[in-house]
């Protein structure tokens, strides 16, 4: 399995209600012009190719970055597990993005002294809260058209949710199954739980932000109603050891063939696929579905 570690700036005054898109203000006062950027995370990564590129050129990515596969190749790999001091302060970058779940306070701070950049973090736990950090992002790169597009595909996908809304509600675990006999779930306070609830269903599992061992004993005490599970390659061997493990064939999930797979990147990165999560998540908790 791939190892994971993925999972507070200006937080604007603006949600999800009524599910109707939202235009994001230019920033009359923006004080800075940046015109290049180093992204320190996989989903950072995807924002800035995706949405802020004719404005804010990427110059510096991390060594997992996978998409879009066309625009990563040419860029410079600047990180792996730890960032390439050496390699941020000769590219001077004016931004960086990165996932806060990836980071300690002292490796940013590091960042901020060989830099001198302005850097801003990606942490939101909700759908709702992610919202309002693409707001921000897309008003201090000047790309707000392109981050009001993205985020009212993202509402599209909360509404069409509740438009089919499942009756009664499935309990749902996430599950990244490991590659040596451990499993990880989604805590019922992560960007990931929130997904779910966005898509219809209700979370279970640990009260925690992050995706947390999880035994046996536990999943069957929480009997989900669907199992969804990461569906990379890397992983299928996890998934196949999940659904023949014995000591969960009581689950509901198991007995009623409702274990559905999206796939790893777009389960745990907070990008710009999130509105295809939360409508693969949907489709696969749906009675009968699959993503």
């Amino acid at each position: 399995m791939r190892r994971f570690v993925w999972f507070a700036l200006l937080v604007l005054a603006l949600g999800l209600s009524g599910c109707k898109p939202k235009q994001i203000a230019a920033r009359p006062d923006r004080a800075k012009v940046l015109r290049s950027a180093v992204s320190l995370s996989p989903g950072a990564t995807e924002l800035m190719l995706t949405h802020a590129s004719s404005v804010c050129r990427l110059v510096g990515r991390t060594a997992a970055d996978d998409y879009p596969v066309s625009a990563v190749n040419p860029i410079e790999v600047v990180a792996s597990v730890k960032p390439n001091y050496e390699r941020l302060a000769a590219l001077k970058p004016d931004l960086v993005v990165y996932d806060a779940a990836l980071f300690s306070q002292e490796d940013i701070d590091k960042v901020k002294s060989v830099t001198g950049a302005t850097v801003f973090a990606i942490q939101a736990n909700t759908i709702d809260d992610f919202t309002k950090e693409m707001y921000v992002l897309g008003s201090m790169v000047a790309a707000e058209s392109n981050f009001n597009s993205y985020v009212n595909k993202i509402i599209a996908e909360v509404g069409a949710s509740k438009s089919e809304p499942f009756s009664p509600v499935p309990k749902v675990a996430v599950i990244l199954p490991g590659d040596s006999g451990r499993d990880y779930i989604a805590g019922t306070k992560s960007f990931v739980a929130s997904a779910v609830e966005a898509a219809g269903g209700q979370p279970v599992g640990p009260e925690d932000t992050k995706f947390v061992a999880v035994n046996p004993e536990s999943l069957v005490a929480l009997n989900p109603d669907v199992i969804v599970v990461s569906g990379s390659k890397l992983n299928m061997q996890g998934v196949l050891a999940l659904l023949k493990n014995p000591r969960y064939q009581t689950l509901s999930a198991i007995k009623n063939n409702r274990v559905r797979a999206i796939d790893e990147d777009v389960l745990i990165r907070r990008g710009t696929r999130v509105d295809q999560l939360i409508k693969a998540m949907h489709q696969s908790i749906a009675p009968g579905g699959g993503a």
